[in-house]
């Protein structure tokens, strides 16, 4: 009898033993999740990427385009993004979701080689050497309403990408939240998606992902009331373009003032030629040829104008002439000097994790010293180095910084 009851008081022991380790395990690994799996506040290497010379962020994922043209994409992969490689499901990175995601770099089968990458929320794009744009991700063209394929509640989507039919060769493309653009080898715009409705030739179901019903042109169609452009760039449901003089102009769909935003395309005041022009989410920075750097949005500090900071063109005088760069993140600005400083005017770029409002003047961020390029999804960044590293930092939940 006392045989079998240490037998049975050791079985006892073990199973409490077990249990006890299954809930400390579960209890650390809710604990480690709640900020992301690896999650980190400090900028590490993305491993598994070739020599880079492009990225792109939105959202919780990744992009970036190769020195030898191939295209990789990791991170949150729900609506198609990242095209038809398996993935991983996110259940075991955040209790909270079932996501699909892919935390390790995957190429995106395009049929050639890519020049040039854009991404958005729920969708990405890539030029092809050809002139030729390849999209994939959601799609809530009307035309494939009772499509099989559905990535994302009830919105069709594309895995492997498509080519935009209906376009000339092409020499530059940008991807909005609803909406891409394209600029051809003549400097037309083409646009197409959410359009303004005087151009529409339907009207586009953006439930769920974009909660709303909005006119729209499946198929591309060219902004009237331009001049001849050399580039062009979209972030939200704004739109620009630079053309060939050095001439900035903006349009959208709705009636927001925001950077003199109309259906029709308009000239916006600032520097009197335009070199570059980055938008995000609050704001817009525009760097002149010669050297000015003018900024807009909702950031603390600049004076209000007729409609508030929203249409408030503000030369940033902190910096005089000679800057030479802007990007923008999606929470505020960051300028590069002519020296190879960036500045930065909003949280994000001073530190992550830091809380509170964002400041009123450019504070100095050294550790995008010398970046060739800075991506910003909506929580975490990227920044290509000098020799094609890409390094990332965030929250990573979705796998979007790569491990």
């Amino acid at each position: 009898m006392q045989t079998v009851d240490a037998g049975a008081t050791r079985v006892a022991r073990m199973r409490i033993q077990t249990l006890l380790a299954v809930v400390v395990g579960l209890v650390l690994t809710l604990a480690g999740c709640s900020g992301g799996l690896r999650s980190r506040d400090a900028l590490d290497v993305v491993p598994g990427l070739p020599p880079i010379v492009a990225i792109d962020a939105e959202g919780q994922h990744s992009l970036a385009l190769a020195a030898d043209g191939r295209v990789f994409s990791w991170g949150d992969t729900e609506g198609g993004l990242g095209g038809p490689a398996p993935v991983d499901d996110c259940a075991d990175r955040t209790p909270e979701s079932s996501t699909p995601c892919r935390p390790i770099p995957a190429v995106v089968p395009l049929p050639g080689p890519a020049v040039a990458i854009s991404s958005a929320d729920d969708h990405q794009a890539a030029l092809t050497a050809d002139g030729a744009v390849w999209t994939w991700g959601s799609d809530h063209d009307p035309r494939h309403a009772t499509s099989p394929e559905r990535c994302r509640g009830d919105v069709p989507c594309h895995v492997a990408p498509i080519r935009v039919p209906g376009l000339p060769p092409v020499t530059g493309m940008s991807a909005g939240t609803s909406h891409l653009l394209a600029v051809d080898r003549d400097g037309r715009v083409w646009q197409w998606g959410e359009v303004p409705a005087p151009w529409s030739t339907t009207t586009c179901s953006g439930e769920p992902s974009y909660g709303r019903d909005y006119p729209c042109s499946p198929d591309p169609v060219v902004v009237p009331g331009l001049p001849a452009v050399t580039s062009v760039v979209t972030h939200g449901t704004i739109s620009l373009a630079i053309d060939t003089e050095g001439g900035l102009w903006s349009w959208a769909p709705g009636t927001s003032t925001q950077l003199g935003r109309t259906a029709t395309p308009t000239r916006i005041p600032g520097p009197d030629t335009v070199a570059g022009v980055a938008t995000g989410r609050d704001g817009t920075a525009i760097v002149g040829r010669d050297g000015s750097v003018w900024v807009t949005g909702q950031l603390t500090g600049l004076p209000d104008g007729d409609c508030g900071r929203q249409c408030t063109l503000t030369p940033v005088r902190e910096l005089g002439p000679g800057s030479a760069m802007a990007t923008t993140g999606t929470s505020g600005l960051r300028v590069r000097t002519a020296d190879g400083t960036v500045l930065v005017r909003d949280r994000e770029g001073v530190s992550a994790g830091v809380t509170g409002p964002p400041p009123s003047s450019w504070v100095p961020a050294p550790e995008f010293a010398g970046a060739a390029m800075v991506a910003h999804g909506q929580q975490h960044q990227l920044v290509l180095t000098a020799d094609g590293r890409v390094l990332a930092r965030g929250y990573n939940a979705y796998g979007q910084l790569g491990v």
